[in-house]
């Protein structure tokens, strides 16, 4: 709770966070972009991909998971997670 907290307030510039928010999200990125990249390599990821969209889009969808998870109990953030990576490596396997 209190991570979405800060990370709501952090996108004022002005923010004490903001900083430390922007080189998070930046190192994320990297990191997650470097290992789909990886992955691309291996054949498990499709070329097609563009690692830095889905690394974006894994962070959000990781941030809102989150979110989701403390309004709805029911709602589990790592399952959810785990299953768009799956289907993000199934998308580059041959069938």
């Amino acid at each position: 709770h209190l991570y979405l907290t800060f990370a709501a307030e952090a996108v004022d510039p002005t923010h004490p966070a903001h900083v430390f928010f922007q080189s998070r999200f930046q190192n994320l990125r990297e990191t997650l972009s470097s290992a789909i990249k990886r992955e691309q390599s291996a054949g498990g990821i499709l070329s097609s991909h563009d690692p830095e969209l889905q690394a974006r889009l894994l962070i959000a969808l990781a941030d809102g998971l989150q979110l989701q998870s403390l309004v709805d109990p029911e709602c589990n953030a790592s399952v959810d997670l785990d299953a768009a990576l799956a289907s993000l490596r199934h998308a580059g396997t041959k069938l």
